[in-house]
């Protein structure tokens, strides 16, 4: 090598890592005489309808984590929109100075920040007159309830944007944030104007793409995990693998590829391990859906497990911390479960009548039974004297592959119902019933089949809504994308049905969001008190149009209540008698819809069931 060629190598290094050096930057240090504008486009007037600059980070009722920046000891800006949720439409800009990039070929933004998506679009915009906008969208095809980046274990999230088309040397020109939240930002939620929050620190501008050039990672949005947190040892079943990589350095990838591994966490033996390999990866490119070659057989010992995908990519990586992502699951004797731990409440923000729940899929039914169900609620203390019906459906999966759960597809009415009224003291404590209001063995279940069981909630006009706690600790986004593609049992997630319609979205709150709604199932036939035949509950006349007589007769005196549910387990009436052993009482029916209905007398000794028929 002459002295020429080592010349030219260390004048062209130079170079590079003059233009990787930024040019720009703004560090919110001191923002009063940055020259940064905040601008309230659409809103409210209020103070939080506009970008704000803070040391504490959001504080709405349900505020995000406050970004973790490089400078964040020195503050930084947000706009809050949950702090402002007003249900209004929401549009924010923070406008920079005049910036000058006369001597750039190129310009390349970055910048730290942390943010959660709702029905909200965060973009970037660069001017040169500061009256024409172009627009970047700095999270494209992101969904309610996703993270900017990752999991939300990343903060800060650190974004690079090539604006050189706009920027590159322009004199003068302008950059700006701005969060909009509108008819034309749905992301899959449920309602515009009351987001999470946006957060903005550590803006550098340079004259090269600033990022590391070989630094790939896993998205940890989207790779499979076991369709359950914890499923019954009868009822395993193989599963597949896939997960998303991502190139996001600044030079393509020869080549990659992604491991996983199977642990059995109570021998820490590794039982599984499969490998899928890619091609090149562009910059910017992601690498999605490619399904591994084999399944996972789980044992059917009870033991608890963990997988872990490792990704190997072609180059040396500079920055492998995101090159591993790990889940775990178990199996248990008798109970089904999506989640493990609480740490998320969860209601439908536009409506008092719901149904939620999860859904799990039986492949060997013969002689098991559905025999109780687990839920568990925030707000119980504000819900004394309210009830919540339990609901269990027999469903055979997305026949016509709209996204839901549709009365002709499980059969129009529940397999099971029973009802739980509030007495205050329940408030974040699992809440167990069994599964039928009226039968001691429980439900029959069927092979090869899906059920899925909510907690359905209708609150009259202007009464508490129902707080159900839940978790985002596991997506299930890509499970159910493998689990299509491999061609086995399909598997689903959360079921949930806003305004109590009778279609069930198993999209819900998004796949990242379920509640806790366990189903325990056993061969065991349960224990459920049922009043002996010396106590009597006669109904007549039946069937009956306007009257019926309802002739209570228990053997022993004791409190009691009669209530009534439809064919659907909605409760129509409720009355608690006090303490009886023979009462009668006239039951007004002519409000109520013809067809079939449950009559059930709750004594302290049991329960007794008998069928009313009501004719038009």
């Amino acid at each position: 090598m002459n002295k020429l060629y080592v010349s030219l190598l260390l004048l062209s290094v130079v170079q590079l890592l003059n233009a990787q050096t930024p040019f720009w930057t703004e560090d919110f240090s001191n923002p009063t005489a940055s020259g940064w504008n905040a601008i309230e486009v659409q809103g409210d007037g209020t103070a939080s309808a506009n970008w704000i600059y803070t040391s504490t980070g959001p504080s709405g009722p349900y505020p995000t984590n406050p970004l973790a920046s490089t400078t964040a000891n020195n503050g930084w800006y947000m706009f809050d929109s949950d702090l402002n949720c007003s249900g209004a439409n929401q549009e924010a800009w923070l406008v920079s100075p005049r910036l000058d990039a006369s001597n750039r070929n190129n310009v390349f933004l970055a910048f730290e920040t942390y943010y959660l998506s709702f029905n909200d679009r965060p973009t970037v915009e660069v001017s040169v007159d500061s009256m024409t906008w172009v627009s970047y969208e700095v999270f494209p095809g992101i969904e309610a309830n996703e993270f900017g980046v990752g999991d939300g274990s990343i903060n800060p999230q650190n974004i690079s944007i090539d604006i050189s088309d706009v920027a590159a040397g322009e004199s003068s020109f302008w950059i700006a944030f701005r969060f909009l939240s509108d008819s034309s930002t749905d992301n899959g939620a449920n309602l515009t104007g009351c987001a999470y929050a946006w957060q903005i620190d550590d803006i550098t501008l340079s004259g090269a793409d600033p990022r590391p050039a070989s630094d790939m990672r896993i998205s940890t949005e989207f790779f499979a995990i076991a369709p359950n947190a914890v499923t019954p040892a009868s009822q395993v079943v193989p599963f597949g693998f896939l997960a998303d990589i991502e190139n996001i350095g600044s030079a393509a990838q020869p080549n990659a590829s992604l491991n996983i591994t199977i642990t059995d966490l109570d021998t820490n033996e590794e039982v599984y391990s499969d490998n899928t390999s890619y091609g090149e990866i562009g910059i910017d490119s992601l690498a999605e859906n490619q399904l591994f070659p084999n399944v996972f057989s789980p044992s059917n010992a009870l033991t608890a497990y963990e997988g872990r995908y490792t990704l190997s990519p072609g180059n040396t990586d500079e920055r492998p911390s995101d090159n591993s992502v790990s889940f775990t699951f178990a199996t248990s004797d008798t109970t089904f479960a999506k989640t493990i731990n609480a740490n998320r409440i969860i209601t439908p923000a536009d409506d008092n009548s719901f149904a939620y729940g999860n859904c799990y899929y039986i492949e060997n039914g013969e002689n098991i039974f559905a025999r109780s169900v687990t839920f568990a609620v925030f707000n119980a203390e504000e819900l004394i004297g309210q009830s919540a019906s339990i609901l269990l459906y027999e469903w055979q999966g997305d026949l016509n592959d709209d996204g839901q759960a549709n009365p002709d597809e499980y059969g129009g009415i529940p397999v099971a119902f029973n009802t739980y009224e509030f007495d205050g003291s329940e408030s974040n404590n699992p809440i167990t019933v069994p599964v039928s209001i009226d039968s001691p063995d429980g439900v029959a279940l069927n092979d090869d089949t899906h059920y899925f069981v909510v907690a359905q909630f209708d609150a009259p006009d202007e009464a508490t809504n129902m707080f159900l706690l839940g978790s985002d600790e596991r997506n299930y986004n890509a499970m159910w994308f493998a689990s299509v593609l491999g061609g086995g049992p399909v598997q689903y997630a959360s079921m949930l049905d806003v305004g109590n319609t009778g279609d069930f979205s198993y999209v819900g709150f998004g796949w990242d969001l379920v509640p806790v709604m366990q189903l325990h199932v056993s061969e065991i036939v349960p224990t459920v008190q049922i009043l002996s035949d010396a106590n009597e509950l006669k109904v007549a006349p039946n069937p009956t149009q306007e009257y019926a007589r309802l002739d209570i007769t228990l053997e022993n005196a004791q409190e009691a209540s009669v209530e009534v549910f439809d064919m659907m387990g909605k409760r129509v009436f409720t009355q608690k008698l006090g303490k009886i052993q023979e009462h009668s009482l006239d039951l007004d029916v002519r409000n109520f819809a013809a067809g079939s209905y449950l009559v059930v007398i709750r004594a302290e000794e049991g329960t007794r069931t008998t069928k009313l028929m009501v004719t038009e």
